[in-house]
């Protein structure tokens, strides 16, 4: 039962990350180009490394390392009630507070454009 619920979310996740490039994308064919590179014949890295090359992409481990983070908390809020925990206590909740502060003075703020924004 717990492994399908996972998978679930997983279906879940990979649908509205494919419907998001559509949003994203300034034109269909740029859309269209997108979902060629990650579903078919354009992803030649990752295609490289599945069929028999050495190395792995960097970009790979990036993007597993980042799943791997947002699952490990949102699991901690899930059995723990990590959100109470930190709440009941202000040493908690200034090393949070510390956390927070140190990734956006590291990695910085700047993203792209609000998804709804040119609507």
């Amino acid at each position: 039962k717990l492994g399908y619920y996972y998978l679930c979310c997983w279906n879940t996740f990979c649908t509205i990350a494919t419907i998001n490039i559509f949003f994203r994308c300034p034109t269909w064919e740029s859309a269209l180009s997108f979902v060629d590179t990650i579903f078919l014949s354009g992803g030649s890295d990752y295609q490289s490394w599945i069929f028999g090359t050495d190395t792995l992409p960097t970009g790979l481990f990036d993007a597993f390392g980042w799943v791997i983070a947002v699952f490990l908390v949102h699991e901690a809020q899930r059995y723990l009630s990590l959100k109470d925990r930190i709440l009941e206590s202000w040493i908690y909740w200034a090393g949070v507070c510390f956390v927070m502060f140190w990734l956006v003075a590291s990695f910085g703020i700047s993203g792209p454009q609000f998804i709804y924004y040119q609507f």
